[in-house]
């Protein structure tokens, strides 16, 4: 039963326009704090900062519940037509909300994701919220037991698929006298005291709606509940022979108008070793561009410091440069900005905090496909496509430890880490990993004879990991010394991440 009721927007405009305004404001106070973490930090300082972390998404995503309800109740949502992998999507918005399921020590199981179409035209980002909301929603009603996410194809036709959607818990169930307001903003309580401040089930419930299904509930106190709904995607049409990948550097021209958030693209570029060319603004670029007789740059990309979706319809304007495939860099991330670069043409759309794998994987995809041509790219995206490794860090030092977790986990792997190389040890012979990150420095089992215990486990357990080593030095006598005792690769502590993720991805994903 889907619930009709409305947030009543009395003066259309404002929420969104203070709202956005909030947004820019959180997104700077995370930046900072992200700067803060990275560096050193005493163990008290570091948890504070961590909480007010976790604060300040909280706000970001009540505020994005706040606008996105806004949206609905003034027509201005319109669902993306994306080509999508719907299982990978469905992960990652498992991966998400794990944590939480971890954290109450709940079992939180996905079920029928291999019987899905590889392939669905849709609205990916829509889809991934609802399902995020709902899960989030069963696990903050279930105090022990399971979790799960079930899916089935409902019916399948030439022309198109539809798929059915569950999330069942063991929770507290509700009152069958509450069903009939359970979808209505802040009505928190009635789902067991889920949603944070009670839009969860609201979004989801409205989201369900604007991509043309019903969201139902079934559910009786002390037994659970099951939210289930149902969507229909296109079929996508036979995809043609892929073009030729292009490798090795490439030519980058950047427009950045100030320095800003985004006074790093440039840094990160040259790092990767392309070849960058900076201009101030697209008219500079276009002018530039139509002086040489060279060909056309490989890869443009937007970095202003402000108002990026203004610089984004001025170079959708010039003819000159929507040949060439483009990224925008976002230096604030706002709500809406990935739909109107799709409005655009723009190819791809990142937000700061900037990953520097992301804008390398970006890079690389957007050199192997026709100009315009599929998905956006997003960080998102991205994750779906490589997948999430389960790594161990094993290292001595706290503060490297938070340096390397914070860089990894955003690319949508799942960290935990070991002080000492016994507890490492401990930790691998459990199971369940794909990957292990190594220092030179792990207490008193030393790096050498861990990387040669795991290797003897490996051969009973008839399994094999990536192994890594980061050590104060890197060099060939190293790399022939860790390689030698069974590493997979060896870099110095001061490597980039992108070197040590493109090492760990050696490996294949197992979850």
């Amino acid at each position: 039963m889907a619930s009709t009721s409305k947030v009543q927007i009395e003066t259309p405009g404002v929420i969104e326009r203070v709202g956005s305004g909030a947004q820019h404001g959180l997104a700077r106070i995370r930046r900072t704090l992200d700067h803060l973490l990275g560096g050193e930090l005493s163990d008290d300082q570091r948890v504070s900062l961590t909480r007010v972390e976790e604060s300040v998404v909280a706000l970001q995503s009540l505020m994005s519940d706040v606008l996105d309800l806004s949206a609905v109740d003034e027509g201005k949502l319109v669902p993306a037509s994306t080509t999508f992998n719907i299982a990978d999507t469905l992960r990652e918005a498992v991966r998400t909300v794990r944590p939480l399921a971890d954290g109450r020590g709940l079992e939180l199981s996905v079920v029928g994701l291999r019987t899905l179409p590889s392939a669905l035209i849709g609205d990916p980002g829509r889809l991934r919220q609802i399902v995020q909301h709902l899960l989030k929603n069963a696990i903050e009603a279930t105090a022990t037991g399971v979790v799960s996410l079930t899916t089935a194809v409902a019916a399948d036709q030439e022309s198109g698929t539809r798929i059915r959607f569950e999330v069942w818990d063991t929770g507290t169930g509700i009152d069958e006298s509450d069903l009939e307001r359970i979808f209505q903003p802040f009505e928190r309580s009635l789902a067991g005291g889920a949603d944070g401040a009670g839009l969860g089930l609201t979004v989801a419930d409205r989201l369900v709606t604007v991509l043309g299904g019903a969201l139902q509930v079934q559910s009786r106190p002390d037994t659970g509940s099951v939210f289930s709904f149902e969507l229909d995607f296109v079929k996508p049409e036979a995809a043609p022979e892929p073009p030729t990948i292009k490798t090795g550097p490439a030519w980058i021209v950047v427009i950045s108008d100030v320095v800003g958030p985004n006074d790093r693209v440039t840094t990160v570029l040259e790092r990767l070793g392309h070849a960058v060319t900076v201009h101030a603004s697209p008219e500079l670029a276009s002018a530039s561009l139509g002086l040489t007789e060279a060909d056309p740059p490989d890869v443009l990309v937007l970095a202003p410091g402000s108002r990026p979706m203004d610089v984004a319809a001025r170079v959708a304007r010039d003819p000159l440069l929507t040949r060439v495939p483009t990224i925008i860099v976002s230096p604030d991330g706002l709500r809406g900005e990935g739909a109107r670069c799709e409005a655009l043409g723009i190819d791809a759309y990142l937000a700061q905090p900037l990953s520097p794998v992301d804008l390398a994987e970006t890079i690389t995809l957007l050199r192997s496909r026709p100009r315009r041509g599929g998905s956006l790219v997003t960080r998102h995206l991205l994750r779906e496509r490589r997948g999430s490794l389960k790594i161990l860090l094993v290292d001595g030092s706290p503060t490297r430890r938070a340096s390397i977790m914070r860089q990894l986990e955003p690319l949508g792997h799942r960290v935990e880490v070991a002080p000492t190389g016994s507890i490492g040890l401990a930790e691998v012979t459990k199971g369940g990993f794909d990957a292990v990150v190594i220092d030179d420095e792990v207490g008193e089992l030393d790096c050498l004879a861990l990387v040669r215990a795991i290797r003897r486990w490996e051969t009973a357990a008839a399994s094999r990991l990536t192994i890594v080593a980061t050590t104060q030095l890197g060099n060939a006598l190293d790399e022939r010394r860790y390689r030698a005792a069974g590493f997979d690769a060896c870099m110095p502590r001061s490597s980039a991440i992108e070197r040590l993720h493109a090492a760990l991805r050696t490996s294949v994903p197992t979850r």
